[in-house]
């Protein structure tokens, strides 16, 4: 009853879509994929972190949810994707990143900066119909998780039910992890505002592309 009274929408539990997984992109999450959603929450949306509810009352509601859905029942789970070695830091592989960004063409949705305001942001839509906007990735923390592999995971598997998708096919291990690399590089909305207070309007997404080495409001790259 609750439900109109939010911005995005609570998941219809009932199509077996999940965004956030570790599996291959269209296949269904695996218990700890939504006991991670519970235990963590969605930030900016009304599901908050559960950790206020014991675990195995957690693995209860997880086998509720497999009830809801008839793929759960009919599908065989698809094991999780093997996410590398997180690869050390460097100006290198941020600048590979920024190419890669380019290339595949994530600021048609995302936007130069990173900001979720591309030329195509304004017309996407979820596979239910509903407007939808892509992240902004300046923001801290990030829906699936705060780690650099969180981020892999999310670019390698995309996200079902949105138009986020995955990657795996299209760029390699090391491309993803160079990609990875530009995102955790972007400054956060704060430091983003306090740069253009000290240097100028260029866009934050831009100095850091021509700063790195010397950028120190820059997000650390680690495992």
């Amino acid at each position: 009853m609750a439900a109109h009274m939010f911005r995005t929408p609570p998941r219809d539990l009932r199509t077996g879509a999940f965004k956030f997984r570790s599996t291959p992109s269209g296949a269904l999450p695996t218990d700890d994929d939504l006991l991670r959603t519970l235990a963590q929450g969605v930030r900016t949306t009304a599901m908050i972190p559960q950790t206020h509810i014991p675990e195995a009352e957690r693995q209860a509601v997880v086998a509720y949810i497999k009830t809801l859905s008839p793929r759960f029942g009919e599908e065989a789970p698809e094991a999780p994707i093997t996410i590398p070695e997180t690869p050390a830091q460097s100006g290198e592989l941020i600048r590979k990143g920024r190419r890669v960004y380019d290339a595949a063409q994530c600021w048609e949705c995302h936007g130069r900066t990173g900001r979720g305001d591309g030329p195509s942001a304004g017309q996407l839509k979820d596979d239910w119909g509903a407007p939808i906007r892509p992240t902004d990735l300046t923001r801290r923390p990030r829906k699936s998780g705060q780690s650099p592999q969180d981020l892999y995971r999310t670019i390698a598997t995309g996200l079902n039910g949105t138009p986020m998708p995955s990657y795996s096919d299209s760029l390699s291990p090391e491309e993803i992890w160079w990609l990875v690399a530009y995102l955790e590089s972007l400054p956060a909305k704060r430091e983003a505002e306090n740069l253009r207070r000290a240097v100028g309007e260029e866009p934050a997404g831009i100095m850091v592309e021509r700063m790195h080495g010397t950028l120190r409001t820059a997000r650390p790259f680690a495992p």
